[in-house]
């Protein structure tokens, strides 16, 4: 068994066949061993579905919280029948599976992880003060530039912590409110304007 405290009793026979005394009866001999149970790795590699590595990742629930390394690579040392549950963990990200669960670990064990950048909606409409659509107006500061379409909509994905200014565009209009500052976006926002045609 393991954590077990032994003391072991010898004695030998010599090339005439006599027997020894027993250790026990020997001053200052002495004969005291100790199981000490195996540790075991759990380790693997967390990475973007395109195979790209994730560093930073905190892999909770291991002794140590061990954090990815540039390769995405992570390794801890645990006990001979350890159980736990591991999650993985980085401001910004999901990751597949959400979490891995261990029971009465006897050999090294290994689990690999996909990480996604989570990303968000910045969208809303474009309407007059009476409420007519209006279409063809440049949503400038956003990713792709996003045009609104028949309805006024318009809609862009932006990731994590994203900031920027938007301002909408069309010749001939000006808008209410003129732009619109998003710093660290982690959420899906919204934000509608007024249009208002230009009159010389």
């Amino acid at each position: 068994e393991w954590n077990k405290h032994y003391h072991w009793h010898v004695r030998y026979r010599d090339s005439g066949g006599d027997w020894s005394l027993w250790s026990s009866d020997l001053p200052d001999f002495h004969q005291d061993f100790y199981t000490i149970p195996p540790t075991f790795t759990i380790s693997g590699y967390v990475r973007t579905s395109g195979g790209s590595a994730i560093s930073g990742v905190t892999m909770g629930g291991l002794p140590g919280s061990p954090i990815t390394n540039s390769s995405g690579y992570y390794s801890s040392t645990v006990n001979y029948g350890w159980s736990g549950t591991i999650a993985p963990s980085l401001a910004g990200y999901s990751f597949v599976p959400t979490s891995s669960s261990y029971s009465n670990v006897t050999s090294n064990r290994s689990a690999d992880y996909t990480g996604a950048q989570l990303s968000y909606i910045i969208s809303g409409y474009v309407r007059t003060s009476g409420g007519v659509s209006i279409s063809g107006v440049t949503m400038n500061g956003l990713p792709g530039s996003p045009v609104t379409n028949s309805s006024g909509y318009y809609s862009s994905t932006v990731s994590y912590g994203w900031s920027g200014t938007v301002t909408p565009t069309l010749t001939g209009y000006s808008f209410n409110p003129a732009s619109s500052s998003y710093s660290n976006v982690i959420s899906n926002r919204t934000t509608d304007y007024t249009g208002t045609m230009q009159s010389y």
